[in-house]
This record gives C-alpha cells, structure tokens and sequence, in this order.
C-alpha cells in the first residue's frame, strides 16, 4: 500500500485537476471509472475521449485565410489583411493552409475552399507549406476541389508543399491531376505563372490592383 500511494502521482494528479481542462475531466472520468468499475472499462473509455478531444484540438488549429501579397513586405509575402473588397483580384484567389489535413477537418477545409466557386476564379492557389501531414480523406477533399475546379474551366496551383503531403498525392497521382508543372517551390512563382493565365479583358478597367502587375494589365496604354 505505501508503494502504492507513492507511485500514484497524487500530486500531479491534483494539479491536472485545477487546470480544469478537457484533460482533467478525462483524467476525472478515468479515475472515478477505475474505482467503481474496472481498470479496463476506465483505459477504453479514457483512449476514446481523449482521442476525440485530440481531434478537436487538431480542428481548431487548421486555418484556412485568402491571401494577397503584400507590396510594402520587402519580399512580397502574402498576407490576409490585403484582402478586401476593393483589393481582390476576381480571376486569382491565393489560399494559405496551415494545419495537419485529417480526416477531423478535411470536410470544413473543403467547404472553405469550395465557396470560392461562387465567384469562379480562373486560378486556385494553395499556399500548403505550414501542413505537416495529409491523410487520404484529406486527399480526397482535395481531390474534389481541383475536379471542381477543373469543371469549372479553372486551375488549381500548389506552393511550398512539404514532403509527407507532397508523397500522398504522388501515391493517389493527384499531382498528375493537378498538373505537375501547377506545383511551385515558392508562392511567388505560382503567382506570376497564375498571371499568364489571365482572360486579359476581364484585366481591362479592373481598378482592384491586387497585384503589381494590375495597373498595367488595367490599362494597357496608359
């Protein structure tokens, strides 16, 4: 019993409690579990809620922001506060992605990207260089947003993807989907391809200068 008692942590377990957290009612849940049913009902039930309670936390932390870049920024870096209704360019939408893409977010991811559709872009970019890790229903989100896209008349434009999502869409061949050449090292390389792409009549009048290159696009004699 004194093994027991010095092995059981009372003060660790007392200060989880007054964090009063999703932990420490797990943490309470288990205990009280343990006392009055069994130590194996208190670890199941115990891994399923933190579990779920692990996914929330992952959900929270993917954040999905429209971007333009920003021309005081020495290095032109994008950035979510240049988006307005007066400076958004209705032919290139820029997304940033940071967070795991799992399973517990895929659905909300899509949906954010999906609304975008509305206004029917004719270039998606996706600025992925702050997503860990991508799983297949991940991928496959991703994957119905570029077929929309693609359905659409619109392309789809990867930058700064990191290895592991980078392995998963060469495994699925969604990279050959998306285009092999639609996938950059650096965001700033999309945009300027993106600007290629354009119907340059659309560019004519089009006073939201979301880019450098609009005022001239804009009027090209001026």
């Amino acid at each position: 019993m004194v093994v027991a008692w010095n092995k059981s942590e009372r003060k660790e377990f007392t200060h989880v409690l007054k964090t009063k957290t999703t932990e420490s009612l797990v943490l309470l849940i288990t205990f009280l579990l343990t006392v009055f049913i069994d130590l194996t009902t208190a670890v199941e039930v115990g891994l399923v809620l933190s579990g779920i309670i692990f996914v929330k936390h992952m959900s929270d932390l993917l954040i999905s922001a429209k971007v333009l870049p920003d021309p005081y920024d020495k290095n032109e870096r994008v950035s979510a506060y240049m988006v307005n209704e007066q400076h958004n360019c209705p032919q290139i939408s820029i997304y940033t992605v940071e967070g795991a893409l799992f399973f517990g977010v895929a659905n909300m991811f899509e949906k954010s990207i999906m609304d975008e559709i509305n206004y029917k872009p004719k270039v998606l970019i996706l600025k992925m260089g702050n997503v860990p890790y991508i799983d297949t229903t991940g991928e496959s989100n991703l994957s119905s947003i570029v077929n929309h896209f693609k359905k659409h008349g619109g392309l789809v434009f990867i930058s700064e993807i990191q290895t592991q999502p980078r392995q998963m869409l060469q495994k699925t061949r969604l990279d050959e989907r998306i285009g092999k050449g639609h996938i950059f090292e650096k965001t700033g390389e999309a945009v300027s391809f993106a600007l290629t792409k354009l119907n340059y009549s659309q560019c004519l009048g089009c006073k939201h200068f979301a880019f450098r290159e609009c005022q001239q696009l804009s009027n090209p004699n001026g």
